[in-house]
């Protein structure tokens, strides 16, 4: 599934989210297993029953060997760039390297 640019911004967090754990190729077992949550925890976090804050999303990337800054510049880019989240942050995220979750691997 690819992010809609009708999507709620948290919804679309979530797409990604999802969508680079199964690039990944682990299952949410092997995730939790590997930064010591829950399967059903990772499930919630993924369905978006419970919010992740930036230290959960740290472990939830560094559980699948995915960069942060890699994930929150796709992030940018799925929502359309910086000048549609002008209002909301004052983070200026360089136009010149705009990662996918393939460019990652």
């Amino acid at each position: 599934m690819h992010p809609d640019q009708h999507q709620q911004p948290y919804e679309v967090f979530l797409v990604l989210l999802r969508e680079a754990r199964i690039q990944a190729d682990l299952t949410q077992q092997e995730l939790a297993t590997r930064i010591g949550w829950t399967q059903s925890f990772v499930s919630k976090c993924e369905r978006g029953e419970r919010r992740i804050d930036v230290i959960d999303l740290i472990t939830y990337l560094d559980g699948i060997g995915f960069s942060s800054s890699d994930f929150v510049g796709t992030l940018v880019n799925a929502l359309g760039g910086p000048p549609a989240l002008a209002a909301s942050t004052s983070v200026t995220v360089p136009q010149a390297h705009r990662p996918t979750l393939r460019d990652s691997k």
